[in-house]
């Protein structure tokens, strides 16, 4: 069978697939390496690279973000959090500057 007997919507679909799976590998390496070791599950990037790249890229990349990374710690220091009308208040006029009336 010929690359060229083949027709053309399928050619494209493998582009599409492939362009798509070379995508999620990418940003599955790139969030696997600007992840500090203390937030992926068993402090080894290297296993988790390996998972990433050498199993079905799509499988592998599901399987770091669902079962490899540990999600990072909320950093409550600064007050804002909260069910509070105060938090909530402060963080809205954070965001949007104060109120002018």
């Amino acid at each position: 069978m010929e690359l060229g007997s083949w027709d053309a919507s399928v050619l494209i679909a493998i582009v599409v697939f492939s362009i798509a799976e070379l995508a999620v590998m990418i940003w599955g390496l790139v969030d696997l390496i600007k992840r500090p070791v203390a937030q992926v599950r068993w402090a080894n990037k290297g296993v988790w690279g390996a998972i990433n790249v050498l199993i079905n890229t799509f499988v592998g990349t599901i399987i770091y973000f669902v079962f490899g990374r540990i999600p990072a710690p909320i950093d409550d220091s600064d007050g804002v959090g909260g069910a509070d009308a105060a938090g909530t208040k402060r963080a809205v006029d954070s965001l949007y500057g104060g109120s002018d009336s």
